[in-house]
């Protein structure tokens, strides 16, 4: 529960600012996009009726406010995980801008071109190197959060961890290792 928990945060704080990377590539794609969906009398969206569909809604504080509320963090907890969210935030800036680049490169590639395969490559095996720094910055950031959490709380997370694998089936994302 507890790796779920902090993944869950980790993920809100590097999926926070993804978006925010990432809204300026959708917008661009957005007017193409939009010709291909079917609009509705209601005014809403075609294909996915206005849903988020696992996109975030705005709502980044929510899951922390009720994290804060079940574990029954102290002030000083909450001030030192918010250092932690800022600090990890900003350590995984670059490689946001990093990621983002590598995503315009490929999407300038010429496909005809003779050495296209290699480029691929090299943008491939800097994906990966970038996939690599982000996985063990989250680990740190995990590590630096549960350090922070008393055994108690620390075992109210793991249940809170257990009742959401429940809901969910079984299924998603964090019961994957992540």
């Amino acid at each position: 529960m507890n790796k779920t928990l902090l993944v869950t945060i980790l993920a809100s704080t590097l999926t926070l600012g993804a978006s925010v990377v990432n809204a300026a590539e959708d917008t661009t794609t957005t007017t193409e996009q939009s010709s291909s969906y079917s609009k509705h009398k209601d005014g809403k969206g075609g294909k996915h009726h206005g849903k988020s569909h696992g996109k975030r809604s705005g709502k980044s504080g929510h899951g922390m406010k009720r994290m804060i509320k079940k574990l029954e963090l102290t002030e000083a907890q909450q001030a030192e995980l918010k250092t932690l969210r800022e600090e990890q935030k900003a350590a995984s800036a670059p490689l946001r801008e990093e990621m983002k680049a590598l995503r315009t490169e490929m999407k300038a590639l010429d496909t005809s071109s003779a050495n296209y395969d290699g480029q691929v490559a090299a943008i491939a095996d800097k994906k990966a190197n970038l996939t690599r720094q982000t996985f063990i910055l989250k680990s740190s950031a995990r590590q630096k959060f549960q350090a922070v959490l008393t055994a108690e709380q620390l075992a109210t997370m793991k249940e809170m961890k257990e009742n959401r694998k429940g809901k969910r089936g079984g299924k998603g994302k964090m019961d994957k290792g992540e």
